[in-house]
């Protein structure tokens, strides 16, 4: 299997190579060993050990290792120094953007995202229109909701922070509706009631969209610093008194929907994913299990991520080539 993806969210863990095998050894002392020349990525949510020259080796070879939260957040991804961006010169650009440039990129990030979710529903549409009509007809009038929002974001005038707020404002209001009629669409045996929970979620549909969000921020976020451009320099997100990578979460408002959301709702309407299979318990709400992040992780990988790969890299470049044109 070609572009394999390593997950390993067990305690005790050693990770090790044998001539052209990686090992992963569990503390029970049984092992997986994967091919090297397979693995696209490796990715640690459990706690163990795994040696600098390993991970030196899989970053020559092109192979992604990153450290995951127990909710899918990228803790700590290597990127090697070799890359050699243009660090200080992109990163005082970031800082000095004009007020137009400002207001345009955090315009496009936000019909991004508005765009996403109407799409989604309008593939949920086309889905339903023979086999449950009267649901087909509650998902267009949410659509079509949506879709008025783009077209008001797309004329509102004023400064940079005024427009920003406003942006956010309409952007967490077309989220509420979004949410909302999936709710006609995710079976009641999962639990979701419409609602996006989090921290921790409250069932096995936002546990495994937060899930899948963390992996995404990862390949947004390495696009970034792979760049030269600091991830933390928000345009659209931003808490004065906070320090997050806002500018990561407002490249991945255009991805996340189609990347992360369509795969989970395919998988919970099959039955692929269940609630009383693929969920632990934790203090106030749930987290994905490791059967149920395996599928996740598995059905992403061979589903999506080759093409969202190529359209983050894609968006990312042309969000530095906007930047750096003297206008």
């Amino acid at each position: 299997m070609y572009d394999q993806i390593v997950f390993v969210s067990e305690f005790g863990y050693r990770v090790s190579k044998e001539k052209e095998d990686l090992v992963i050894t569990y503390a029970n002392g049984t092992e997986t060993r994967y091919q090297l020349r397979d693995i696209k990525g490796v990715y640690l949510a459990g706690e163990g050990r795994i040696s600098k020259a390993i991970m030196l080796e899989l970053v020559e070879r092109d192979i992604d290792v990153v450290l995951l939260s127990k909710s899918g957040n990228p803790l700590i991804y290597l990127i090697p120094t070799w890359t050699k961006p243009k660090i200080w010169k992109l990163w005082e650009k970031q800082l000095n953007l004009n007020q137009r440039k400002k207001i345009a990129l955090a315009r496009r990030f936000v019909l991004n995202s508005i765009r996403a979710k109407a799409d989604v529903l309008t593939q949920l549409i086309r889905n339903r229109k023979k086999s449950n009509p009267s649901v087909a007809d509650i998902l267009t009038s949410y659509r079509n909701r949506i879709r008025g929002i783009e077209k008001k974001i797309k004329f509102l005038k004023g400064d940079y922070e005024e427009l920003r707020k406003h942006f956010m404002g309409l952007e967490g209001f077309s989220a509420r509706l979004y949410f909302e009629s999936l709710k006609y669409v995710i079976p009641e045996d999962i639990g979701f009631k419409g609602l996006r929970t989090r921290n921790p979620p409250e069932d096995l549909f936002n546990a495994a969209i937060s899930f899948g969000y963390g992996y995404l921020r990862y390949f947004v976020e390495k696009e970034f610093w792979l760049n030269g451009i600091n991830p933390y320099y928000g345009l659209l997100h931003g808490e004065a008194d906070k320090i997050k990578p806002f500018l990561t979460f407002d490249m991945m408002e255009g991805f996340r929907h189609w990347f992360i959301d369509w795969v989970v709702i395919s998988l919970v309407t099959k039955s692929v994913l269940k609630a009383s299979k693929h969920i632990k318990k934790v203090k106030d709400g749930v987290h994905l299990n490791k059967s149920g992040v395996k599928i996740l992780m598995q059905k992403l990988h061979e589903e999506k991520i080759n093409k969202f790969q190529k359209m983050i890299s894609k968006e990312v470049e042309s969000f530095l080539n906007f930047m750096i044109v003297e206008k």
